[in-house]
């Protein structure tokens, strides 16, 4: 015998959920039998046991769910009987029946997992024009449980669930065709589905549609729009959200700077897992961005991002190498490091790792490992670290003198605007290390080096127009040049 369910809950069980179309006449009686038992809490038995006739005499199925959800809530709960309920929704054309009994078979609740099972079941909920349906059938087709992986069909499903305002279906489908899964990209209908998904306040969502508003995939950039939908991404718990208003918010992006605001954002996403923020709230405390600076605090979140996000590492390493917050260990700084390089792909990490392991901080003197691991940075497009692998092999500091692939380092280092590549490349051009001479390039490059505010670059410019190196002699650039060398510090010059 059923147990008596409080007013509320039964009426709450009885309506509220979307099922296929039946005769007019069978849906009259089932809203009287909910209006009867929100109304009359003396016939609460008899309005269960009218919608246990509704369901299995007259087979009509959004009672039976209704049968089945009542069970599901009795103690202990009856999920046999929820079983056979559902069974009979399935049976009469109800796609939230079949639905739900794909579940019980995917999740082992009251009878064995059975994933073929599963699939079947919700392939027919979808077919019915259940939404959830939809979306659970995409999802085992993505994964391949009960059948094979099939992306296309995966695609397909959570098509048909977004046009039946399944909201995750909406975020799914946009997410597939913004990446070519299961079919070419389409940024036209990612973007409707997206659209969709964040109308259905799924706040995943709000937060890619911002990205292609943000980006301009398929719209004109809109950054006030994308800093709008990033926050009601946040509002609704969405992480990336949080973390993506954060960054909009310290930088000013879509609307005013407010770099508290963006702290408080950054808190909340870190709070909900993501390893990035985090980051973000350590560099805050350190820097003091929206706040007074919090080594202590800065440290134990640089910590809490290192774990999942090595990027991070590297910060939290330079915190152990400078002693910051008390704490000084350069063995565990170069530890981080070398996570932060290999982990993250952090150029200033590998760079940072690079410099222990050639001055011999931390550990051992390894130039040949610091090398590897500047090299590493330099295709990271860290200009330091190919400067400084450019001068190692000149130096012959790891093993034999590599002028011609320490040229190169020097181009790249140059290419990239660090001021010492450039000043370094002039240097082989003048010298020619490695190179035929060319004073018409050495000069061009010390004048680059100045431009970005290196001091000997503007020193040796100076040189090159007072003495006519590679040009005419200018006497009034050299003087403009040696006056940028001293104010940048070149005690020489001034």
């Amino acid at each position: 015998m059923l147990r008596q369910i409080a007013i509320a809950g039964l009426a709450a069980v009885f309506g509220g959920m979307a099922h296929a179309q039946t005769s007019a006449e069978l849906q009259n009686r089932y809203d009287e039998l909910v209006a009867r038992a929100d109304n009359n809490s003396d016939d609460i038995a008899g309005a269960v046991a009218d919608m246990r006739q509704l369901c299995v005499t007259s087979n009509f199925g959004k009672a039976c769910v209704t049968m089945a959800e009542i069970a599901e809530r009795l103690d202990p709960p009856r999920y046999d009987l929820a079983h056979d309920y559902y069974q009979r929704a399935c049976d009469a054309g109800d796609g939230q029946g079949c639905n739900a009994r794909g579940l019980y078979f995917y999740d082992g609740t009251g009878v064995e997992t059975d994933f073929v099972a599963a699939r079947n079941l919700f392939a027919q909920a979808c077919q019915v024009g259940n939404g959830t349906g939809c979306k659970n059938i995409a999802y085992v087709q993505k994964m391949g449980e009960g059948g094979r992986v099939d992306e296309v069909g995966a695609r397909m499903s959570y098509e048909r669930g977004c046009r039946l305002n399944n909201a995750v279906s909406c975020f799914y489908e946009g997410y597939f065709k913004r990446n070519g899964t299961g079919g070419p990209v389409d940024d036209a209908t990612a973007f409707t589905a997206y659209t969709r998904g964040c109308e259905l306040n799924y706040a995943s969502a709000c937060n890619n549609l911002a990205v292609m508003y943000a980006t301009g995939a398929q719209v004109p950039k809109d950054q006030v729009t994308a800093r709008d939908l990033y926050k009601k991404a946040c509002d609704a718990d969405e992480m990336y959200g949080c973390d993506n208003y954060g960054d909009y918010l310290r930088d000013g992006t879509g609307g005013d700077k407010d770099l508290a605001a963006a702290l408080t954002y950054f808190r909340k996403s870190c709070e909900s897992g993501y390893d990035r923020a985090c980051y973000q709230v350590g560099y805050a405390l350190e820097k003091g961005n929206g706040t007074e600076v919090d080594m202590v605090g800065a440290l134990e979140a640089y910590t809490t991002a290192c774990e999942t996000y090595a990027f991070a590492c590297n910060n939290l390493g330079v915190m152990y190498f400078n002693g910051n917050a008390g704490v000084e260990d350069l063995v565990k700084a170069r530890a981080l490091y070398q996570k932060a390089c290999e982990e993250g792909a952090s150029p200033t990490g590998c760079d940072n790792l690079g410099d222990l392991l050639r001055d011999g901080r931390g550990g051992e003197k390894d130039p040949v490992q610091a090398l590897i691991y500047f090299d590493k940075a330099c295709d990271l497009d860290s200009g330091a670290s190919c400067n400084l692998a450019g001068f190692m092999r000149h130096m012959g500091e790891a093993g034999e003198k590599d002028m011609a692939r320490g040229n190169q380092d020097y181009v790249k280092a140059c290419a990239l605007e660090n001021g010492s590549g450039c000043n370094n490349l002039g240097l082989v051009y003048y010298n020619g290390y490695g190179i035929a001479k060319d004073s018409v390039q050495a000069r061009s490059n010390f004048v680059k080096a100045c431009s970005l505010k290196y001091p000997d670059g503007c020193w040796n410019a100076n040189v090159a127009f007072r003495d006519g190196i590679g040009g005419p002699a200018d006497a009034m650039k050299a003087a403009n040049y040696r006056a940028q060398a001293c104010s940048l510090g070149y005690e020489k010059a001034c």
